[in-house]
């Protein structure tokens, strides 16, 4: 009898197999089908709104799929395609969550921590300037600090004079900002989409909610408390610059403008059509010198001499930047003896001020530049009312 279950069982799981690779065959050759169509189409017009496809993974044996929409109730994210016969063990919805939240509280734990890896590196990738200034392991650290928070259509994520408890990223949805306006009515002041953030204002200022966010369609946010927000972002400069430029905005300072990725990035494509470009690099290295500055020490007269041979050397005419000699005689001199007892963090302090006066100019025609408006768009920086009003 136990071989004959034995036998029964076997042939179900054969069965169940031959039925598997026969629907997985018919749908590479169905999808097949899709993407020569899709990439047919994609190539008969440059106008077409057909999306590129982009393979973002490849699954094998012992991994797993699909546990990010039904934790979070979303529709798919992406397409998973059989590129040859497989044999899948499904979980229903339900089945999955009685496995997270009965049999297993750990699991579900886990799933989170890398659903909200996943949500956050996918807001990065949207927010290019994230991306840019935002580690792996800062990544996982702040995601570790986040919760998943959801709001249907017309929910109110915090309204005008409210405290200033949380930090959010926009995964999905949309999001409108509203400021109280005369009368009872409401001011529309701007939207916010996936990979947008909001909030920061307030938590820097010190003060309570300016304007109130609404859902315009179901949403879901990554929330950071007020406390963990500045913990996780102590140690990320580069955000905190972008901060302090997309708050702002238009009367942006050029040291402000330097200190985040993207604008100085936008600002050197400017700046070098117009001057030397080896200028915005040597203020560049030189702050790097002065931010690392060991004091009198081998290192820091070794890289001092690197800056002035690079820069400051009239036989390198590729990075060379002609300054006052009364200027770059200094610099010169310091390095020119073969001990560091000379090197101070003042050594480059002539250099520095003469090249931050030259990009001044520079800085000043920026921001009345097409150029400027443009990454002011890019960052979402606050125009002169939002600068005001928005939390």
């Amino acid at each position: 009898r136990g071989k004959e279950e034995l036998t029964t069982r076997r042939r179900s799981l054969v069965k169940a197999g031959n039925k598997c690779r026969r629907e997985a065959a018919r749908r590479s050759i169905e999808n097949g089908d899709a993407v020569e169509g899709a990439l047919a189409a994609a190539d008969s017009s440059k106008d077409s709104t057909v999306p590129p496809l982009v393979q973002l993974a490849k699954l094998g044996p012992g991994d797993y799929v699909g546990e990010m929409g039904i934790f979070l109730d979303l529709p798919r994210a992406a397409t998973v395609t059989a590129d040859s016969n497989v044999l899948l063990a499904a979980l229903s919805k339900s089945s999955f969550r009685t496995m997270c939240h009965v049999l297993s509280p750990q699991m579900e734990e886990t799933i989170e921590a890398k659903v909200k890896g996943y949500m956050l590196r996918n807001i990065f990738e949207l927010k290019s300037p994230f991306q840019q200034a935002v580690s792996a392991e800062d990544s996982d650290r702040m995601a570790d600090n986040a919760s998943i928070v959801k709001f249907d259509k017309d929910a109110v994520v915090f309204r005008e004079g409210w405290e200033s408890n949380h930090f959010y990223f926009v995964h999905s949805g949309t999001l409108s900002v509203e400021k109280n306006a005369p009368g009872g009515n409401k001011k529309s002041i701007g939207c916010l989409v996936p990979g947008d953030y909001f909030g920061e204002q307030a938590i820097v200022n010190g003060t309570k909610r300016l304007a109130t966010i609404t859902a315009t369609s179901d949403a879901v946010l990554l929330e950071m408390p007020a406390e963990r927000f500045q913990q996780c972002f102590e140690s990320n400069p580069g955000i905190v610059a972008e901060f302090i430029v997309r708050m702002k905005g238009a009367d942006v300072d050029l040291t402000a403008l330097l200190a985040c990725q993207t604008s100085r990035d936008a600002f050197a494509v400017y700046h070098g059509s117009r001057r030397n470009p080896s200028e915005l690099k040597l203020y560049a290295e030189i702050s790097d010198w002065e931010q690392d500055f060991e004091g009198m020490s081998l290192n820091s007269w070794k890289r001092a001499k690197d800056i002035v041979t690079k820069f400051l050397t009239k036989d390198n005419e590729e990075h060379y930047v002609e300054l006052p000699d009364s200027i770059a005689s200094i610099a010169r001199e310091c390095v020119s003896f073969d001990n560091d007892e000379s090197v101070t963090a003042e050594l480059f302090a002539g250099p520095k001020n003469e090249v931050y006066n030259r990009m001044m100019a520079i800085h000043d025609e920026f921001k009345k530049s097409q150029e400027f408006a443009d990454l002011m768009t890019q960052l979402r920086a606050y125009d002169d009312v939002e600068r005001e009003l928005l939390a």
